[in-house]
C-alpha cells in the first residue's frame, strides 16, 4: 500500500512538470553538428600566414565559425562555399538548406605572434550563442627560417685595432637586417652586403633567390 502511495505521489510529480516545461525548449543535443578540418594539417608553422580552411554540417541553419588564437578571436575575413562533395558524403547532419555553403576558409596573419607553442581553437556558434562544435590544436609557430654563418673573425684572439667581421645569412625572410654588436653595445660601422652565388648554389630551404639576393655581409 505504502509502495502505491509513493508511485502514485511521483506520477503525478512527472505529470506536474510535463505541463510546466516549455515545449519549445531547446538543449545541445537537439543540433547534430559535423566540424571538419582541412587546413592545417601539420601544427609546425613555418610562415607568416596560416590558412584555416574546413566544413561544417549541421541541423542549425543560423550558425557561425569563429577562429582564436591563444584564445584571442581572429578578426580576419571568414570566406564560405558550396561543397558539393560534403553534401554527398554527410548524412544526418542537416540538409542543404541548412547547409548552402559548409565550406569556409580563412588566412590569418601571424606577423604580431611570436614564435612557439601556441593554441588554434575553431568554435562552430548557434544565433543563440550556444557552442555546437570545437576543435582545438596544438601548433608551433617558427615564422622564418634562417642559417647565419661567420666567415671571419675565425680566431678568439685579435691583436690589432680592428677586427673584420664577415659572413653570410639565407633566410625565408626578406626584410631582415645584420646588426653587430660588442659587449652588448650596437656598433654602428657601415655594413656592406654581395650577391654569393657559392651560398645560393650550396644552401636551399631557407629562402630563394629573390628573398636572399646578397647574402654575404662584412664590417
Amino acid at each position: 500500500m505504502i509502495i502505491m502511495k509513493k508511485i502514485k505521489y511521483l506520477s503525478i510529480i512527472f505529470i506536474f512538470l510535463l505541463l510546466f516545461i516549455p515545449s519549445n525548449a531547446k538543449t545541445a543535443t537537439n543540433d547534430k553538428t559535423y566540424l571538419w578540418i582541412d587546413y592545417p594539417k601539420t601544427s609546425q608553422i613555418n610562415q607568416t600566414e596560416m590558412e584555416v580552411n574546413g566544413w561544417v554540417m549541421s541541423t542549425c541553419s543560423n550558425k557561425t565559425v569563429k577562429i582564436y588564437v591563444d584564445g584571442k578571436q581572429r578578426q580576419e575575413k571568414i570566406e564560405t562555399r558550396a561543397r558539393g562533395d560534403v553534401h554527398a558524403a554527410i548524412k544526418g547532419y542537416g540538409t542543404i538548406k541548412e547547409n548552402p555553403e559548409p565550406g569556409f576558409k580563412s588566412i590569418l596573419n601571424l606577423k604580431d605572434l611570436k614564435d612557439g607553442a601556441h593554441t588554434l581553437k575553431i568554435d562552430v556558434i548557434s544565433d543563440t550563442g550556444e557552442t555546437l562544435a570545437t576543435y582545438s590544436r596544438k601548433i608551433t609557430l617558427q615564422k622564418y627560417q634562417t642559417l647565419l654563418n661567420i666567415d671571419y673573425p675565425k680566431t678568439d684572439q685579435i691583436r690589432q685595432d680592428t677586427m673584420e667581421v664577415n659572413g653570410w645569412v639565407m633566410s625565408t625572410c626578406s626584410n631582415k637586417t645584420v646588426k653587430i654588436y660588442v659587449d652588448g653595445k650596437q656598433r654602428q660601422e657601415e655594413m656592406p652586403t654581395r650577391a654569393r652565388g657559392d651560398v645560393h648554389a650550396a644552401i636551399k630551404g631557407y629562402g630563394t633567390i629573390k628573398e636572399n639576393p646578397e647574402p654575404g655581409f662584412k664590417s
